[in-house]
């Protein structure tokens, strides 16, 4: 569902290493440092005041807006982005915990895209300085331009640095970009021949007050011959041509911007937002679904109609009993998801673990991926597990998140939702094995068999429920003689009928004890649980 990367990438000449002329004190920057202030180098005066540079709002140049366009097409109604839309915005298959932030940020660029028709304001880099470190070692410094319109910091959601790139020619390649003015400060991507567009997300508390950012790039290629890649191929492939004029596409500095009483809450619900996305997808990839053919577009029967206890709103103020009752319950779980994912994009939610509890999530979590990854599960499903897993990856005790930029509560609480989920994918799995051996079991037999509890599944699509189906088990077998499930009353009824009495209704085996079905409601107001009672039927008897 969604990409981005990071901070200020380049500005590629395919031959000359430094773009334009430099000044005196431009030409003395600190090696060792990615960022330089914008008020003076060390020990000296600026030459000349640092100049500005006018955004342009409105009617982007032609590569911008093939960009906008680009993520208008890949995003869906369901704000998801495949495949192949993934491979043209450089995302890897195999994302690690730092891409996360890349992805969310997309997903925030594909629904500005979808939902205004003006492109961002954007502006290009004034200079760019390239070095060579080693073999497939490169580093790229740019000099920045402060922007004429005063930017207040909280009111940018997102600063992106965009490159045009030139694949016809590329083999597949890694490229990690690793600078202090990056958000995360390690940001990886994938090239192959589909990637059109590059991004790199940046810290945008940085941006505007420094005049250098330093970007380190190690290039890996994915062929056996072991051949490194030069600079000169480097900067053809991530500054494409201009079809019309034939000179390279400068990257642009992206600026996105929300109003200022949300952009507060932008980054972090941006990662959840991300994150119910990828959740929802896992859902619908790892447990069988419905004839989408059969369904209808409506549910006949609202769930509401199902008895239920009066929910709960999960968020800091739940109780010790109720969160620790979710982190230890393997009753069968459900999530309820809005029709359409966009519907998440300002859901927000936090928990207030104590640290006894806080360490309950973390051994539960544990052994609930432990024991995904021991099933026999495609390599697309760990794929995601992958990505679900960084995102709610918590904290050691007293710990901090590695990167810094996550709001711990909001962790806890996907965690939490990763753990629930994933009880429910175990026990539908361990449900299909008990019915393969109960199917196996009656092959060949035609006895017909005694009352007993029998898995049973029923679809939950028309709900739009997660996972879509639900094991509730039903009763099945005869109630004859001798009687070994049942009250004294069915006791006495078959011995009535085993006599050759006449009765009207015969003994039937029916359940007789039920576990309750848990809903995970999600939707912009925030997350509430209810308890469907007496749905689950958990053992059988005559009646």
């Amino acid at each position: 569902m969604g990409v981005q990367t990071g901070c200020w990438l380049l500005l590629l000449l395919p031959v000359a290493v430094v773009t334009g002329p430099l000044h005196t004190a431009e030409r003395k920057l600190d090696q060792s440092q990615d960022l330089t202030p914008v008020h003076s180098l060390p020990g000296q005066q600026l030459s000349e005041p640092v100049a500005c540079v006018q955004e342009q709002q409105q009617s982007p140049p032609d590569a911008v807006g093939d960009f906008v366009q680009a993520l208008r097409d890949g995003w869906s109604k369901h704000s998801e982005l495949g495949k192949e839309e993934l491979a043209r915005f450089g995302f890897c298959s195999h994302s690690d915990r730092s891409e996360h932030q890349q992805f969310s940020s997309v997903l925030m660029l594909g629904q500005k895209a979808h939902e205004e028709n003006s492109g961002p304001g954007y502006f290009h880099t004034q200079k760019e300085h390239w070095d060579v470190e080693d073999d497939g070692k490169f580093t790229l410094t740019f000099h920045l331009m402060k922007p004429c319109m005063a930017y207040q910091q909280n009111t940018v959601a997102s600063v992106v640095i965009l490159f045009f790139m030139d694949t016809t020619a590329t083999e597949e390649l890694n490229l990690k970009f690793s600078s202090h003015g990056l958000q995360p400060n390690k940001q990886a991507v994938c090239v192959s021949k589909n990637t059109q567009f590059l991004l790199l997300t940046a810290d945008q508390t940085k941006f505007f007050t420094h005049a250098h950012l330093k970007l380190r790039i190690v290039v890996d290629a994915k062929n056996d011959s072991g051949q490194k890649i030069g600079l000169a191929d480097l900067q053809a492939i991530l500054m494409k041509r201009d079809i019309r004029t034939n000179t390279p596409l400068s990257p642009v500095v992206l600026v996105y911007t929300h109003g200022t009483n949300s952009v507060s809450e932008a980054s972090h619900s941006n990662q959840t937002f991300f994150f119910l996305c990828e959740l929802q997808t896992f859902l619908k990839e790892v447990l069988p679904q419905g004839n989408a053919a059969e369904t209808p577009e409506e549910a006949s029967v609202s769930m509401n109609v199902l008895h239920s206890l009066p929910p709960l709103k999960l968020g800091v103020s739940s109780s010790e009993s109720v969160l620790l009752e979710l982190i230890n319950s393997s009753s069968h779980t459900v999530f309820s998801f809005p029709r359409q994912s966009l519907g998440l994009q300002g859901h927000r939610v936090e928990l207030a673990l104590n640290p006894v509890l806080l360490s309950v999530l973390r051994l539960r979590l544990d052994e609930a991926i432990a024991q995904i990854h021991k099933e026999e599960a495609g390599h697309s499903v760990k794929d995601k597990l992958q990505i679900l897993t960084a995102l709610t990856a918590l904290p050691d005790d007293g710990q901090g998140v590695e990167t810094g930029l996550e709001n711990t509560n909001e962790v806890q609480y996907r965690a939490l939702l990763l753990l629930k989920a994933l009880q429910a994918v175990l026990g539908i799995w361990a449900a299909e094995r008990t019915q393969r051996a109960a199917r196996a079991d009656q092959d060949g037999t035609t006895k017909p068999t005694q009352c007993r509890l029998q898995s049973l599944t029923v679809s939950l699509e028309k709900y739009l429920l997660e996972p879509a189906t639900a094991n509730i088990n039903n009763c099945e077998g005869t109630c004859g003689f001798p009687l070994t499930s049942g009250n004294n009353h069915a006791i006495l009824l078959n011995s009535h009928v085993q006599s050759g009495q006449p009765l009207n209704r015969t003994l039937c085996c029916v359940p007789v004890e039920y576990d309750d079905l848990s809903v995970i409601e999600l939707d912009s107001d925030g997350t509430t649980i209810s308890y469907k009672t007496n749905t689950i039927a958990k053992s059988c008897e005559c009646r």
